[in-house]
């Protein structure tokens, strides 16, 4: 018996000495993947050193519709990023123009915003404030920003030998137009009229819109920009006709734009409500996102209408 139980603990401490060596020996390899393949090109560490390190006072907010939808235009960086609830949006620019004057600012103005889905299961960044004030190279990638998710995915792409190349490619000014490839088009004409009533219905704001947190975080983000003396402009982006269709009978997108122009004539701000923008289906990589095409041609109107010579701030819907 005494035998056994001596074998029993040796095997027992070779196996967690074993086990040790290989955890080790996978967070460190990890560690190294991370900082010499996946973070020269991962969008997560290009958008943090912009937002850290750019000087700009001309901003651009939002999530992937804004970061898809305006690009290129100069003197202008966009810090809008996939995924950002309107609580995610309000700490980043409070972030941002926390030691700095705002210039010309253009913010979303996202009925989908208002969804349940942004309401209950969109949680707020909490992490990325820290990390604009923190990182640096100490900084373990390993547990930074999305990597503790994403890490055998990264390890599936090295052992594949393939290249660690985004889908949409952050540019220099933090834009990510999307490239004209012809997806959204190729869908036949009867999936796109379902596709778009299913998105309708995941993203159909909530009952109430104009009393709900969501609401507030849009008149306190529009107080502090104010406050920091920024010449704002709301920017609702255009959709395709199918889901313009989809929506039709969906009163609360409605309410959704209806506040938007009533708190931009409240507030004395520039307002574009992109639904009210003719732009072809081509211009489109699915029912809300616009490709590089319509990126181009979104961004010419929205700062011609939002900050043009003679516009003091009045609401410029495009009707």
């Amino acid at each position: 018996m005494p035998s056994s139980t001596s074998s029993s603990k040796t095997f027992v401490r070779w196996f967690l000495a074993v086990f040790t060596v290989l955890v080790v020996g996978f967070g460190l390899g990890s560690e190294v993947l991370i900082r010499t393949k996946v973070e020269p090109n991962h969008n997560f560490y290009k958008y943090l050193r912009l937002f850290r390190d750019s000087n700009s006072v001309n901003t651009i907010f939002g999530d992937s519709h804004a970061a898809y939808g305006l690009t290129g235009h100069d003197g202008f960086v966009n810090l809008a990023n996939g995924g950002d609830s309107m609580y995610g949006i309000y700490e980043k620019l409070r972030v941002y123009f926390a030691d700095r004057r705002a210039g010309n600012v253009i913010l979303q103005a996202g009925p989908h915003h208002f969804s349940r889905g942004y309401h209950l299961w969109r949680p707020a960044d909490a992490e990325f404030p820290h990390l604009v004030d923190t990182f640096d190279s100490l900084t373990p990638r390993i547990l930074t920003g999305p990597s503790a998710r994403e890490i055998f995915g990264y390890w599936q792409i090295f052992l594949s030998g393939r290249e660690f190349v985004p889908r949409h490619p952050i540019l220099s000014d933090g834009s990510r137009p999307v490239a004209r490839d012809g997806r959204y088009q190729a869908y036949t004409p009867q999936h796109r009229r379902v596709g778009a009533l299913r998105y309708a219905r995941q993203v159909e704001p909530v009952f109430g819109v104009e009393t709900s947190p969501v609401a507030d975080l849009y008149v306190r983000a529009i107080d502090y920009l104010l406050e920091r003396g920024a010449r704002l402009c709301l920017v609702s982006f255009p959709i395709t006709t199918d889901f313009k269709e989809a929506v039709r009978k969906m009163p609360s997108f409605g309410h959704a734009r209806e506040f938007f122009a009533s708190l931009a004539k409240r507030k004395g701000l520039g307002y574009v409500d992109g639904w009210e923008i003719p732009l072809p289906d081509e211009m489109f990589d699915d029912y809300d996102h616009l490709n590089v095409d319509g990126a181009r041609r979104l961004t010419s109107i929205v700062v011609t209408k939002c900050f043009s010579k003679g516009n003091t701030g009045s609401t410029a819907a495009i009707r």
